[in-house]
């Protein structure tokens, strides 16, 4: 989502720092992802944003029923396959874990799926559900980094059904465990080195912060 940093004055007096921030909607999905918004079915937090009510109950009803599958089996592995776009939930779980996220899983996170026809040479139109993230508002504190972040998510399974499922695959299927530890992995040693990381904070603090507060 594209964001920036803000400083807001009322009446010439300073107000604070503001994160001004794209909202997630049918029109976020339709511009980023190029779905028409009325085919359009999304869930945040954990609620029915957009589409009709019984997607979000068919989701939910089939996280719960296929938990309880042997998740072991190829076949069982498939049809989920065919429903949930699986790098697509490693990923949210990786990045949320990793950056040690206080405030989820059941919050700050979505999910959509186009409910209309297939659009060629478009990935995210197969109609399979697909994951995003709203904040991390309450990551990469220090505060937070002696907790088991993978633990305290776990804990909180029975929040949403999609967590549930998650840590089922997690503990009974091989395929998915490995995915699990790869792209992990890659966020340990890749998308989230300190190097980058720190790169991306300094021209944030000197692009947007230091440049607004100028301006004002």
């Amino acid at each position: 989502m594209d964001a920036k940093i803000s400083v807001l004055f009322l009446n010439g007096e300073y107000w604070g720092a503001y994160l001004i921030q794209e909202k997630l909607t049918d029109d976020f999905i339709e511009k980023n992802y190029l779905i028409p918004s009325k085919n359009v079915s999304l869930i945040k937090d954990n609620k029915l944003e957009e589409g009709p009510e019984e997607e979000m109950t068919k989701f939910k009803e089939f996280c719960k029923e296929y938990s309880k599958k042997d998740l072991e089996s190829d076949a069982v592995y498939k049809e989920i396959e065919d429903y949930i776009n699986l790098d697509s939930l490693i990923e949210l779980y990786a990045s949320e874990i990793y950056i040690s996220n206080k405030d989820w899983p059941g919050r700050n996170d979505g999910e959509f799926r186009n409910i209309g026809d297939k659009i060629e040479g478009n990935e995210y139109a197969d109609g399979k559900w697909r994951f995003i993230i709203i904040d991390f508002d309450y990551s990469m504190n220090f505060s937070f980094v002696d907790i088991d972040r993978f633990n305290y998510s776990y804990k909180r399974k029975k929040i949403a059904e999609i967590t549930s499922l998650f840590f089922d695959l997690l503990q009974k299927n091989k395929n998915f465990q490995n995915k699990f530890v790869n792209i992990f992995c890659d966020y340990a040693n890749e998308v989230c080195k300190p190097t980058k990381v720190n790169a991306v904070l300094k021209k944030i603090r000197e692009d947007d912060v230091i440049e607004t507060l100028a301006d004002s």
